[in-house]
């Protein structure tokens, strides 16, 4: 009996740590910030703030951005991608791979 509660903890818990492993690629910030660009303006730095939280889910996090700070970094996206004249999708992506360094899976 001893053994087969030991046995069912040890495999609830891996399985707990499984489900909590980052899923992340690079293929959803591209995916992601090809949604964001392609929204209506007036609609994107909501979508950016979806996108973002989409990504933490896959990369498991518990705790979530705040939708203030992600409205920043938004806005500083545009900013930098006014400044340099790059497209907004691969400004995004770098920020983003940045943001989930950690977290990407290869």
């Amino acid at each position: 009996m001893r053994k087969l509660l030991i046995l069912t903890l040890l495999l609830t818990t891996q399985g707990y740590a499984f489900s909590e492993e980052s899923q992340l690629k690079n293929k959803h910030f591209t995916r992601a910030c090809g949604l964001v660009a392609t929204s209506p303006q007036y609609q994107a730095e909501q979508k950016y703030v979806e996108e973002y939280y989409k990504l933490q889910d896959l990369a498991g996090h518990d705790e979530y951005a705040s939708s203030f700070v992600l409205g920043i970094t938004f806005k500083t996206i545009n900013a930098k991608t006014l400044r340099t004249g790059l497209p907004w999708a691969s400004v995004c992506e770098e920020y983003l791979r940045e943001d989930f360094a950690e977290d990407l899976v290869n």
